[in-house]
């Protein structure tokens, strides 16, 4: 409620304090004249008191209403700092800090249950060469199309992020087999990859997705998403629209380059 509406009723408030309040007229006796003028001194008095009780409670009423009005504005300030804490600001995908939250949350699930669940890491191809083509202005644009996209893949009790650039991390929950899990990847990438129609232009991306499973390739966050991450590369490598399931034997680019 507004400012302005909280205030409207407070007339009706004035009325209502002010009714009954002031004393009847009273019919002039033969009192005498100091008698009369003690009257009326009283009354005066008394309509003097009766005023300032009825401002009093105005003051009382509007300064209670902007309290809640700036109550509220701080209530609704802190959930939109807490929200940008959390997302992207370009897609409004979980960040990396609630992506984080979210696995650990997900791996004790998967704990207690005895369930399992998969990290998907996927990058974009192509992305480069539409920044490079048509600006940084499309390429976001693209970006967020490609988050939407994604929510629309997966269910509503797994998590799609953004993990930086171009690349998405994806979070799923309570997974089937790996004949499941790898028709849930064909999905998401045939769904990621189908042409973007943005600022009347056509465009046509493909993707790569690296996947790791708790627990059989480990069972915290970070090595979750470093294992997921070496697979994504070694997907790359193999052409467009390429998906790889981590294994121990797999080709590690960062290790390699320390050898």
């Amino acid at each position: 409620m507004t400012f302005d509406r909280r205030c409207s009723g407070i007339a009706d408030r004035r009325d209502f304090l002010t009714e009954g309040i002031l004393p009847a007229e009273t019919p002039t006796s033969d009192s005498s004249k100091s008698e009369n003028s003690m009257n009326t001194s009283v009354k005066l008095t008394t309509e003097s008191l009766n005023q300032q009780l009825v401002q009093a409670n105005e003051n009382l009423v509007i300064a209670s209403i902007k309290c809640q009005t700036i109550a509220e504005n701080l209530e609704k300030s802190s959930a939109k700092m807490m929200h940008l804490a959390n997302h992207d600001f370009l897609t409004e995908l979980p960040n990396r800090m609630q992506l984080n939250d979210r696995i650990g949350q997900a791996i004790l699930l998967a704990k207690r249950d005895n369930s399992k669940l998969a990290i998907l890491f996927l990058d974009l191809d192509k992305f480069k060469a539409v920044n490079d083509v048509y600006g940084h202005g499309m390429g976001d644009k693209l970006l967020q199309a490609v988050a939407a996209r994604l929510q629309i893949a997966i269910r509503s009790s797994d998590t799609a992020s953004r993990h930086g650039g171009d690349e998405f991390i994806l979070l799923l929950s309570r997974i089937g087999d790996k004949d499941s899990l790898c028709r849930t990847i064909k999905k998401i990438q045939h769904i990621v990859s189908a042409s973007y129609l943005i600022a009347e232009t056509n465009i046509s991306i493909g993707s790569a997705i690296g996947v790791s499973i708790f627990p059989e390739h480990g069972e915290d966050t970070q090595t979750l998403i470093h294992c997921a991450d070496i697979a994504m590369y070694n997907a790359k490598q193999r052409g467009t629209n390429q998906y790889e399931i981590f294994s121990p034997d797999i080709h590690n680019p960062a290790k390699a380059s320390l050898e």
